[in-house]
């Protein structure tokens, strides 16, 4: 099924979706504010014209893709779960072992929480902090991810956890807040 030639979706001057690319990593975070927008917009003034219920049939086709890759990542979707996604290196400034405590104290008021660990494994010393805390079996380490699927995992995290000393820019907040996932 084609679509109007012209339908795309341009964010900063630069075209992340059309008929004929459906979108990858690098457009993953325009598309969540392109696919909010569009729906805002038929919210305030009804019905979508065909190029933009095209756009968002696109965007739609794209989301789901990531959605089957984090679930094949993470396990069907539970919504009594608790996830608590962290994203990021392990070094030190990101205060991994001040995370780990809070996801310890967490799993005793709410035991099936789990941690999910985006960017790589953690180091020798906060392994051994995961073992002394008994969190092995609560931690999912993930690899990075590409932007479509990271962005998938943030829709699914009940919260992002970032108790970094400092951060430069902290893009896993602005990244979590355009997938409309909590930020702690």
């Amino acid at each position: 099924a084609g679509g109007p030639a012209d339908a795309r979706v341009a964010v900063q001057g630069r075209v992340v979706v059309d008929d004929h690319h459906v979108p990858t990593d690098s457009s993953a975070f325009a598309l969540a504010a392109a696919s909010s927008a569009l729906a805002q917009t038929q919210y305030f003034i009804g019905n979508p014209t065909p190029e933009q219920q095209y756009m968002l049939e696109l965007i739609n086709r794209a989301r789901a893709n990531a959605d089957a890759e984090a679930i094949r990542l993470l396990g069907p979707a539970d919504s009594n779960a608790i996830d608590l996604l962290h994203v990021g290196s392990v070094i030190p400034r990101k205060r991994i072992d001040t995370l780990l405590r809070v996801v310890a104290g967490v799993r005793k008021q709410f035991p099936t929480a789990r941690l999910l660990r985006v960017g790589g494994p953690f180091t020798t010393e906060q392994a051994r902090l995961v073992k002394e805390l008994e969190l092995e079996d609560a931690i999912l380490v993930l690899p990075r991810l590409e932007s479509s699927v990271l962005a998938a995992v943030y829709r699914r995290a009940t919260v992002l956890l970032l108790p970094s000393d400092r951060e430069g820019f902290g893009l896993p907040v602005v990244e979590a807040m355009a997938c409309g996932t909590n930020v702690i």
